[in-house]
């Protein structure tokens, strides 16, 4: 990147401060001070006259524009509006001075440099600590997130641990309503086989009651069968004994 400077002006200016311009730059901050010293203006408007050139300086003919007849520049230049700086007048300071005023310049920047460099330290340490300070509250807000996560971890650990350990009860509830029904359904089972087979075996009984009273009729009546053909048997022997009687009378 690369900069074009105004080094300003001595004689001709182009704003409203009418001293001699110029500038020191510093290479090792890369930094350019401007700086303004005195600027004799009647000695100057003098020589341009001498010199006998047509031409001035738009500064100096707003000056003489507006300058009160018979007025002394030094005296009137103050109510112009270019404004220049108190002892105008005065001659250009020599090398000596300039040398001088250069250096304490120099030592001027030199002093603008430290501070500057001071207060840039104290910033960094300022950004610093500032960043430590940002470190230790995101280092808390982690932290404290870190826990806030850990005891919701633990609270839905134990939310699904005390579920878990509700549908085993449930399931254990289950399984005991379970073998509560099949013991039920067991002894219903149980009592309807006894029931069936004790009426099974009413029935058996009953067929053989009836089977076996059946068995005696059947006999009683042979009996009675057997004791009415002997008793026709014996009426009948004792109608032959009485026939073959009649016909041994007869005889």
């Amino acid at each position: 990147m690369r900069y074009i400077v105004n080094v300003g002006s001595v004689g001709d200016p182009r704003c409203a401060d009418i001293r001699a311009c110029y500038c020191v730059y510093d290479s090792d901050i890369k930094q350019v001070t401007y700086r303004r010293v005195p600027f004799d203006i009647e000695a100057y408007h003098a020589d341009l006259e001498k010199s006998g050139l047509t031409i001035k300086p738009y500064f100096l003919l707003s000056i003489l524009e507006e300058k009160q007849e018979d007025a002394p520049i030094q005296d009137w230049i103050v109510h112009t509006s270019l404004r220049p700086a108190r002892k105008v007048a005065e001659p250009v300071m020599d090398f000596d001075i300039a040398r001088k005023q250069a250096i304490r310049t120099a030592e001027e920047v030199a002093e603008e440099t430290r501070k500057r460099r001071e207060k840039e330290e104290r910033l960094a340490e300022e950004a610093k600590a500032w960043m430590r300070r940002q470190r230790k509250e995101q280092l808390r807000k982690a932290i404290a997130a870190k826990a806030m996560i850990d005891l919701e971890r633990k609270k839905k650990k134990e939310e699904e641990e005390a579920e878990i350990r509700r549908k085993l009860q449930l399931a254990h509830q289950a399984a005991e309503d379970a073998r509560k029904l099949k013991e039920e359904q067991d002894a219903a089972e149980a009592k309807a086989k006894a029931e069936k087979l004790n009426l099974k075996k009413k029935q058996l009984q009953e067929t053989i009651a009836a089977k076996t009273k059946a068995q005696q009729e059947i006999k009683k009546k042979k009996e009675e069968e057997k004791e009415d053909i002997r008793k026709k048997l014996q009426m009948l022997k004792q109608k032959t004994a009485k026939t073959k009687q009649t016909d041994s009378r007869n005889r």
